[in-house]
């Protein structure tokens, strides 16, 4: 059963309780990601769930930054639901990334792949096609 809504619901609360709690935005974010939607809404809400992680982990937090990464892909595609200053935040955050050395090999207007994780072929350097977070960050 999907009862993704019941655990946005959960984390709300947890975030609500313990605000700076990096783990619970980067999670409420993986969920609202994770319900998705044609109209961008959860996307652009996990974008900022995922933007706060960040900020709150000083541009350490991995998971967050391939997040913010994630959305602005998928924002990229719904019409209108990308200004530049967002395009932006997606090109910073590929930019750590790479800084942090996680194996970003391209950084796009507002996408970034990594290598041999996401579908890149290394050799011709084709932009991977992304999926739910909460699939791509679980061994």
């Amino acid at each position: 059963a999907q009862m993704f809504s019941q655990a946005a619901h959960c984390y709300e609360e947890l975030l609500l309780h313990q605000a700076h709690h990096i783990p619970y935005h980067v999670q409420y974010a993986d969920i609202l990601y994770t319900i998705g939607g044609s109209n961008g809404n959860n996307f652009r809400t996990a974008r900022s769930y995922y933007a706060a992680a960040v900020q709150l982990s000083k541009g350490t937090n991995v998971r967050a930054l391939y997040g913010l990464c994630a959305c602005s892909a998928q924002l990229s595609g719904i019409k209108g639901s990308v200004g530049k200053d967002q395009e932006e935040l997606g090109r910073k955050a590929a930019e750590l990334l790479q800084k942090l050395g996680s194996g970003v090999t391209t950084v796009g207007d507002t996408a970034c792949s990594t290598r041999g994780r996401a579908g890149l072929d290394a050799k011709s350097h084709k932009e991977a096609t992304f999926f739910s977070p909460v699939l791509f960050f679980q061994k």
